[in-house]
């Protein structure tokens, strides 16, 4: 993993990859507890799951780009709440997201605006940039624009796999990031 003052790490997933739904659950959490030291991102690069699985790549791309104070608490509440109920339900995945835009205090009508205007363009960038990596299973780290493979997917083996990106890594590293009841154990597998 190449080294940086402020490391770069990038989430390629599909939004209803098992894998990657898991992936992202734990990569918020360390994105929330590392954000003043380190740039996240979440990329959305396959709907290989069907239609619904696209709508939400393109909603999470649109809050992304403009609720991202709000993103990683999205995320989560993606993971928890959506993921299972909504899963091969396209009107499902749209009304529940709603819902938790709105238990977020983020305007939906605005993101779904996104989606019809921006969406695809968005969504295409990130597929761009996937294939310039040459990724191709969800999910993948990158780390200072490098793939980087086997990385622990639980709050602590995403941090420990950040933390060594730094030049000097911040004091912040060698606390433990898991507040949360997500799984400790790692999870392997892809889409």
């Amino acid at each position: 993993i190449p080294k940086s003052d402020r490391p770069k790490v990038e989430l390629y997933i599909f939004s209803y990859c098992p894998y990657g739904v898991q992936a992202l659950d734990a990569f918020a959490e360390v994105a929330k507890f590392l954000k003043d030291y380190a740039d996240f991102y979440v990329r959305f690069f396959s709907h290989m799951h069907g239609e619904f699985e696209r709508q939400q790549n393109m909603i999470q791309e649109c809050i992304i780009r403009n609720y991202f104070d709000k993103y990683w608490d999205y995320a989560k509440k993606f993971a928890e709440e959506v993921f299972r109920k909504c899963y091969g339900n396209i009107t499902c995945d749209r009304e529940e997201s709603k819902r938790i835009m709105q238990e977020l205090g983020i305007d939906y009508n605005k993101i779904f605006e996104c989606v019809q205007k921006d969406g695809e363009k968005y969504y295409n960038e990130d597929i761009q940039l996937a294939n310039q990596l040459g990724l191709t299973g969800s999910p993948s780290f990158v780390i200072n624009g490098v793939y980087v493979r086997n990385v622990v997917r639980t709050p602590e083996g995403i941090k420990q796999a950040v933390c060594s990106a730094f030049n000097n890594p911040p004091e912040i590293c060698s606390q433990t990031s898991s507040s949360s009841t997500i799984q400790t154990a790692s999870v392997s597998g892809s889409c």
